[in-house]
């Protein structure tokens, strides 16, 4: 969350160009990245090389199973394996489908998956990502669902209260976390 809010701090300010900034954001999100996937600095380039390419060839020959979780989209899911264990960013302009794919990840994890998730909705009232939920599943059953609702009673949510908030939830066995939009996060310091 600091890199991102830093990016977005970046974005609004004089600082730099958006390669720059762009450039900045991936090498932090790769260390924290290793962090958590428990990943060496001092491995040689050469050997994540190898690891990658052997990935990407099992992907390709359909060898390995999704080794994340869902995008909800099958073809995406089979060229990737699915979402990684860490940062992910759903980046685009407004109004090219953020939300609605967020949605869908939502539906396949949460609903159909039974997957734990908490759902920070920054922006759109929780009510509507529930009818969109709800329009691509119609089995029903929302309440009883691993799911929980955040809707910022502000325009803007403080990032130190969002954190507070996210360690809580994964204390909890919150395992995936949507944060839309992040923008409208802020650092009051």
């Amino acid at each position: 969350l600091p890199v991102l809010y830093e990016a977005h701090q970046d974005f609004n300010s004089e600082h730099g160009e958006v390669q720059e900034v762009l450039d900045k954001v991936k090498n932090k999100i790769t260390d924290i990245e290793g962090v958590i996937n428990n990943v060496s600095k001092d491995k040689l380039i050469d050997e994540h090389f190898e690891e990658a390419l052997q990935r990407i060839i099992d992907l390709k020959e359909n060898k390995k199973a999704l080794v994340g979780y869902s995008f909800g989209v099958k073809e995406l899911d089979e060229k990737t394996g699915g979402i990684m264990q860490g940062v992910n960013i759903i980046a685009g302009r407004p109004a090219m489908g953020k939300t609605a794919f967020l949605v869908t990840i939502l539906k396949k994890n949460a609903i159909e998956g039974k997957v734990p998730t908490i759902f920070f909705s920054l922006e759109m009232p929780i009510h509507l990502i529930v009818d969109r939920a709800k329009q691509l599943d119609d089995r029903g059953g929302f309440d009883n669902l691993p799911i929980q609702f955040y809707q910022a009673e502000a325009p803007l949510l403080d990032i130190e209260k969002l954190k507070a908030m996210i360690w809580s939830a994964w204390e909890q066995g919150i395992k995936l976390v949507y944060i839309d939009h992040f923008k409208l996060v802020y650092d009051p310091a």
